[in-house]
């Protein structure tokens, strides 16, 4: 993940349009970042998206609603009968 890519996927999470320069962005990449050469790699990620759901719970699950996955992590598009979102 590039900053670039990072302000898309809060663009996909909240319809914001961040600036490079958005708190979250460089609060997540000096967190994150950890060998600092302006990428977050898949296993920073992870780490980041596992502190997330510990500590905001009911964010990450808002922010995987919005990329249309189910809160049994399932993509809306792999369910063939839905019932309910929250299935």
């Amino acid at each position: 993940m590039t900053p670039e890519t990072c302000a898309l996927f809060i663009k996909g999470c909240t319809g914001e349009h961040p600036s490079l320069s958005d708190e979250r962005i460089t609060g997540m990449f000096k967190l994150y970042d950890s060998n600092s050469d302006g990428f977050i790699e898949r296993q920073e990620f992870i780490n980041f998206y596992e502190i997330a759901c510990r500590t905001k719970g009911d964010t990450v699950r808002e922010n995987l609603r919005h990329h249309n996955i189910r809160a049994d992590l399932k993509k809306l598009s792999e369910v063939k009968d839905v019932e309910s979102f929250d299935a």
